[in-house]
């Protein structure tokens, strides 16, 4: 027989030997489990269901192995077989930690939320796990607009320095729906310096030029417009900037541009109607009643719009007009406030479903369209069992919204008010009474 043969015959046997004995070594359980933990951090799911198979020779590991079968159910958004799996897992002291933080979002995820909050806040004070528990369960409160005491989970992570990019937008979410603009201000930009490199900067800029806005002050926002991604933004902020430094020209030609780039919206008229007012001359202001009337008509709860016009009917000599924004004003004023009287009802009863109901209508009745919204993603998300109720509810709120109180036209304007509130626009709703 040729010497290459008995070669090959001599590997065979050694690889064969090899193997056995290979096999014949307990795998260590530890390291397993281990490797397991590793290819969920990289979203491996088969490598993990591979180690899971392996671990069942160890009837030690049945709680490891729990859990592992409990991440696999919520990696394809099975939360309800994951909880009774994390139940079993908590049980086993070395991973009770984590296992009660991932059964807090396998409890959100379907709907729990008492449950979901009570898993959370049982391991806050776990060494490995309890800032991830915080952040988790400080983002759920959030999204039920139990804002205190989110905030009082976010102070803790923002002054230990955890996710700070994260924590910071977060908890400027909260100051913009509770108007807190200037501190939301700071916190979006301390959020985009925390990770320069976040996709979500371009958005997270649109929100600090937006309570920026609010409190009219672009002291330290030159250039900062061009971070955005839509560059009729960018234009409409870079107008905005220019009026608080009372260059007019130049906020002229920024709004121009923004309009060439996109469309004459309301949001673009009220700049126009910002930078007239700002001319102080009453035949400039005669002139845009029109323009900013229509805006104001389209967009007939947005008070921003409505001070404006009012600014310019009184320049103009329109004295009805101004007093008829005056009154729906302080009309939107008066719903905010009830507004925000509900929200601190709502706030600690976390399953107070029709009261958030009663919140999203008074926000979208006094114009708070964004916050509206937040509060719908938060009851759809948490309440499945009232998914039919809450859905109806929200198809309610695409109901147009007219002005409190009617606004006489302005001279020169010539459009039908009937074709900009739509003719078949229902009466004006009202919030639900609280129970």
């Amino acid at each position: 027989m040729p010497w290459w043969i008995w070669a090959s015959v001599i590997l065979f046997g050694l690889l064969l030997l090899i193997s056995v004995v290979r096999n014949l070594i307990p795998a260590d359980p530890h390291q397993l489990y281990a490797e397991a933990e590793q290819a969920i951090q990289q979203q491996q799911p088969a490598v993990v269901q591979e180690r899971i198979e392996k671990l069942r020779a160890f009837p030690d590991f049945s709680g490891q192995v729990a859990y592992l079968e409990a991440v696999i159910f919520l990696g394809r958004n099975m939360p309800l077989k994951a909880i009774p799996l994390l139940l079993q897992a908590a049980k086993t002291e070395d991973i009770r930690g984590q296992a009660m933080m991932y059964l807090g979002r396998a409890y959100g995820r379907s709907g729990q939320l008492p449950e979901a909050i009570a898993s959370l806040k049982s391991v806050l004070e776990d060494p490995q796990n309890g800032d991830r528990s915080r952040s988790i369960l400080a983002g759920m409160l959030s999204s039920v607009q139990a804002y205190d005491e989110a905030l009082e989970h976010l102070n803790f992570l923002i002054d230990r320095k955890v996710d700070l990019a994260r924590t910071l937008a977060l908890r400027a979410e909260i100051y913009l729906d509770t108007h807190r603009f200037k501190e939301a201000a700071a916190d979006l930009a301390e959020s985009i310096a925390a990770n320069e490199d976040d996709p979500t900067n371009s958005a997270k800029t649109l929100k600090m030029l937006r309570a920026r806005t609010m409190v009219n002050d672009f002291s330290d926002t030159g250039g900062i417009e061009d971070r955005l991604d839509n560059p009729v933004s960018q234009n409409h902020f870079k107008a905005l900037r220019y009026l608080s430094e009372g260059k007019l020209d130049d906020a002229q030609r920024s709004l121009e541009q923004a309009i060439m780039e996109g469309a004459d919206t309301p949001m673009l008229s009220g700049v126009f109607g910002k930078i007239t007012a700002a001319r102080n001359n009453s035949q400039l202001a005669l002139d845009s009643l029109p323009r900013v009337y229509t805006a104001c008509v389209t967009t007939p709860r947005d008070a921003d719009l409505l001070r404006t016009m009012q600014t310019l009917a009184m320049q103009a000599g329109q004295e009805e007009l101004a007093a008829k924004c005056a009154e729906n004003i302080d009309g939107l004023d008066a719903i905010r406030k009830r507004m925000f009287e509900q929200l601190q009802l709502v706030a600690p009863n976390y399953d107070d479903v029709e009261g958030r109901l009663v919140l999203a209508d008074l926000a979208l009745e006094c114009g708070e369209s964004d916050f509206a919204d937040r509060v719908f993603q938060g009851l759809v998300l948490f309440f499945t069992e009232h998914e039919a109720a809450i859905r109806e509810r929200r198809a309610s709120f695409e109901t147009r919204r007219l002005p409190l109180v009617p606004l006489p036209t302005p001279p020169g304007f010539n459009v039908s008010v009937e074709s900009l509130t739509n003719d078949s626009a229902p009466a004006e709703s009202t919030a639900a009474p609280q129970e």
